[in-house]
């Protein structure tokens, strides 16, 4: 099965889920009510959201070229570019870990480790959620929510780098799964992923990566307020970054495909609880997700799809398992 083929399969599958979602989302708020909200939306306000969500991919492209030359992994930028822009189509993945699709196509083009290369996914999925967390940090101070929830997952992830971070019980972590069972196996390529993951999320690495996180986040955040300028909701930016931040972190430490399902629910449950209407703060969840997630699934599978030549001459049978 080609790798287009494999995509396709688990593409479908996670659009199977959010049509669950949607279901889900339109028998709560009422989908006829949802439905008069969206025809009354001022859709003039879409190039602009999608605008502000290409800057955001622009920006995280950045952030993936800045990784590979940390690793010194040289690459030509537009291969570079192809390949993180056709990662984009796994956006749907559990915790957008089945990026890790972006390793296996740099393997297929110029022959580099994936164990050497797979922590990038790793480290950009990390700092995106620092950058989240802080994006949602002051709405949650003045409006006096989810403060706990951010503390608990910065406190997981503070716990998560120093053990990096500690070459000592970072080998004896390794050692000890070279004695497991399930782990056994691949334990040996841990040693590349872990150099390759120290070198990242080192204090430098780490917190230019996450001042550009932030950054292009905020551009995601902006395109949320403008979501609700369209339903005529007039709110503070802070606000609206609070919801798109918190609830696109809470997607993403869900770890459920694209975050669906938690991702909507959160935004929806923000809303609302900021006295915004049932099918107003569905209909936003519904536009906002399909603006930026989805709108991101189609960007990569169009781009490997005007690009699989270059891979389509390589065996997939080691295409590994993206999820």
């Amino acid at each position: 099965m080609s790798v287009i083929e494999k995509l396709r399969t688990k593409i479908l599958l996670s659009a199977l889920f959010a049509v669950v979602v949607f279901a889900l989302i339109s028998i709560y708020a009422d989908l006829n009510k949802i439905t008069a909200e969206l025809i009354a939306f001022e859709w003039k306000y879409i190039p602009l959201i999608l605008l502000l969500t290409v800057l955001n991919y622009l920006l995280r492209y950045y952030k993936w070229d800045y990784y590979l030359s940390i690793l010194d992994i040289h690459v030509s930028k537009m291969d570079s570019a192809i390949v993180f822009f056709s990662g984009l189509t796994m956006s749907v993945t559990p915790g957008k870990l089945g990026e890790v699709l972006k390793s296996y196509l740099l393997k297929q083009l110029d022959n580099i480790s994936m164990s050497r290369t797979a922590p990038i996914v790793f480290a950009e999925r990390l700092t995106d959620v620092v950058g989240l967390i802080i994006l949602a940090s002051t709405g949650s101070v003045l409006f006096d929510n989810g403060k706990i929830v951010l503390v608990m997952i910065l406190s997981f992830i503070a716990i998560i780098l120093i053990i990096i971070q500690s070459r000592s019980l970072s080998h004896s972590l390794i050692k000890f799964g070279e004695k497991m069972p399930l782990v056994s196996g691949f334990a040996h390529h841990l040693y590349a992923s872990y150099e390759s993951a120290y070198s990242l999320l080192e204090m430098k690495p780490f917190f230019i990566s996450i001042l550009i996180s932030i950054l292009s986040w905020s551009f995601e955040c902006i395109a949320m307020w403008y979501v609700l300028k369209g339903f005529g909701i007039d709110t503070s930016l802070v606000f609206a970054t609070f919801a798109f931040a918190f609830s696109s972190m809470a997607g993403a430490v869900s770890m459920l495909p694209g975050g669906l399902g938690v991702a909507e629910g959160s935004i929806v449950g923000i809303l609302q609880s900021a006295g915004i209407s049932k099918a107003i703060a569905a209909g936003a969840a519904l536009l906002i997700r399909f603006g930026t997630l989805w709108f991101g699934v189609f960007v990569g599978a169009l781009t490997l799809a005007l690009n699989r030549k270059k891979f389509e001459n390589r065996d997939d049978a080691d295409l590994p398992e993206l999820e």
